[in-house]
């Protein structure tokens, strides 16, 4: 498993101070801005590039055209900073950095095609990052270094807006968090599409189990299901919206409650069904700790992952619901539980367990989604394993006469 990224994010504004680490004293943010842009370029374990004696690459309007490249002239680059900010320009001071153990994994190492990788990187974010702050990509001038020591890389990026002139300095504090959630995107986009596609596995697999379950369910399960319905529709509202938000506390717990034993139930019966389950939220708790070390943000994520497929489940029983209240009530009638009894039926209760895992789908349409969907070959093992037990469901329910 991959460790999170490491984002440093700091906005410099441009009549402040900065203070030293090594005098502890404090100095302009010019002055600052002027030793930073040496230290990016000259310092020990800079990634040098070739036939010259730094490793400062970027955009300047007064650098190759405006270009991308290697920065030609680093004195007049840390003097033209320097004046930058002596003008009223804030600038944004960013550290990038990954783990010894992702540096060769994910490809950021400092081989010919590592450092392309990060300065590709740079590349492709550096406009994301500055429309956090406000500042048009037709606008944004930048300088970034790659140093690497003990095997560790840390990617120094500072840019500006190159027109902002004097304005009032403005701390953008949610930008830092947006900045880092896409950098985390991009340099584990491989992590997460196997995530992804895990999660994608574990749910197709359940859809399929699904299926069987339609064929395979006793009569003495769904009679015991369908009273808890029936038992919670006499406490809904015959008529309007029906769904889980808007429902009174104690309904909540109630119509949770079903959901829950519904999952249970079949998880305890069926070994692979409890499996997937698991795969599902465990997918969702390392998605968790790639984007941050916090152990209670990823038992977040966990509870979240099955909250939201139990959530589902309520929402789509809520529906089946308020569909049998619209074609059989009828105002006034005295024998609506009676009637309400009858619709009951076994094919209705089936379609409602069958509902979980049809709307697990929908979690498809989430960040990098798009790329993973498809029949991969852990899908397709699980499937044909599914296939040998279809006859039986894999189920152990005791009474399956009908």
């Amino acid at each position: 498993m991959a460790s999170p990224l490491i984002f440093i994010h700091r906005q410099r504004n441009p009549n402040g101070f900065v203070k030293s680490k090594v005098s502890k004293s404090s100095i302009s943010t010019s002055q600052w801005a002027h030793k930073y842009v040496l230290y990016m370029a000259r310092r020990e374990g800079v990634v040098k590039h070739e036939d010259v004696n730094h490793g400062l690459f970027g955009k300047l309007e007064n650098n190759d055209n405006g270009n991308f490249g290697i920065i030609k002239n680093i004195a007049g680059t840390a003097e033209y900073v320097k004046n930058k900010v002596k003008n009223g320009t804030c600038l944004y001071d960013n550290i990038v950095s990954i783990s010894k153990d992702d540096f060769g994994r994910l490809g950021y190492d400092d081989s010919p095609d590592g450092i392309k990788a990060w300065q590709q990187l740079v590349k492709d974010n550096v406009n994301k990052m500055a429309d956090k702050i406000g500042i048009p990509a037709s606008r944004v001038e930048y300088i970034s270094a790659l140093h690497i020591e003990d095997g560790k890389p840390n990617l120094h990026l500072l840019f500006w807006d190159s027109k902002q002139g004097i304005k009032p300095y403005y701390k953008y504090k949610k930008a830092a968090s947006e900045m880092r959630g896409n950098l985390t995107k991009y340099v584990y986009a491989d992590d997460l599409k196997e995530l992804s596609e895990t999660k994608t596995s574990a749910r197709n697999f359940i859809i399929e189990t699904a299926k069987v379950l339609n064929r395979n369910i006793p009569t003495s399960y769904l009679d015991a299901i369908r009273a808890k319905i029936v038992n919670l529709m006499e406490k809904l509202p015959k008529t309007g919206r029906l769904s889980y938000d808007f429902l009174p506390a104690d309904l909540k717990v109630e119509v949770m409650q079903i959901a829950k034993d519904i999952i249970k139930d079949i998880a305890s019966e069926n070994p692979d069904f409890k499996a997937e389950f698991e795969t599902y939220k465990k997918a969702a708790r390392d998605m968790a700790k790639l984007y941050s070390t916090d152990i209670a943000a990823h038992d977040k994520a966990e509870e979240k992952a099955e909250e939201d497929l139990t959530k589902r489940l309520v929402n789509q029983l809520l529906k089946s619901i308020k569909d049998i209240n619209r074609s059989y009530y009828i105002k006034g009638r005295e024998d609506f539980g009676t009637q309400k009894n009858q619709t009951m039926h076994r094919n209705m209760t089936m379609q409602l367990l069958a509902s979980l895992f049809r709307c697990a789908r929908d979690e498809n349409r989430k960040p990098h989604s798009k790329h993973f969907i498809g029949k991969t070959d852990r899908i397709e093992a699980r499937r044909d394993a599914q296939q040998k037990h279809s006859s039986a469901s894999g189920l152990n329910w005791g009474d399956n006469s009908l």
